[in-house]
């Protein structure tokens, strides 16, 4: 996993979401998940079989 940090402080522990992006043919992405998140940041983690270059979008908002 890796802590992505928000860049900023929430008020409350936001909801978090995440996809991956990958432009390559045949990889095969198992699983992904946020995890332990605070105000200030979560994990990340990303389970896969084939090792190229992978991207996740996330966002988070205590909106609501």
């Amino acid at each position: 996993y890796i802590t992505v940090s928000f860049g900023k402080t929430f008020s409350s522990v936001p909801d978090v979401v995440a996809t991956p992006v990958s432009s390559a043919g045949g990889v095969s992405i198992h699983g992904w998940g946020v995890t332990d998140v605070t105000t200030t940041n979560f994990k990340l983690w990303v389970f896969r079989t084939v090792v190229s270059s992978l991207s996740l979008n996330w966002i988070a908002t205590n909106a609501g």
